[in-house]
């Protein structure tokens, strides 16, 4: 059975991914939620007791893109169309789509520099990567604590 794409009321683009299908249930009033992945997207799944329709948001980027399906197979398809077309509607403006930020940093530095900080972080008793990641987290609040 193949889904017909029916935007959120909103209006917003939806997407679908290649992750958990699971579907979420209640549990009384409760509703018990989870996600799934497609394109390095994630989006929320929760059910909506009263619509009886799964309803999802994709996560971690400041543009609002939600949607739902009446069934896990419809929820899936919905989010991989809307993450397509999000990407699509970002490439006619001109703009480039909002990608979750992966975790990884790979940063090429200068030999002295990175002595620098392996001495620092040494010191300082933790690894290279948690220094590098308190380091950046400080530098990312005080550039933040400026505008």
């Amino acid at each position: 059975m193949q889904a017909a794409y029916r935007p959120y009321p909103e209006g917003n683009l939806a997407l679908s991914c290649k992750g958990s299908t699971r579907i979420p249930a209640t549990y009384g009033d409760q509703a018990v939620n989870n996600s799934m992945s497609y394109k390095s997207y994630t989006a929320s799944m929760s059910f909506d007791a009263e619509d009886k329709i799964i309803v999802g948001r994709v996560l971690d980027i400041d543009d609002i893109i939600s949607f739902h399906g009446e069934s896990g197979a419809e929820f899936e398809t919905n989010f991989r169309r809307v993450v397509d077309d999000y990407i699509s509607a970002c490439e006619q403006l001109g703009s480039i789509a909002e990608k979750p930020a992966s975790g990884k940093l790979m940063r090429r530095v200068a030999p002295n520099v990175h002595a620098a900080a392996l001495k620092a972080a040494a010191r300082s008793g933790v690894s290279l990567n948690k220094w590098a990641e308190q380091a950046l987290s400080a530098a990312s609040r005080e550039a933040s604590d400026q505008r």
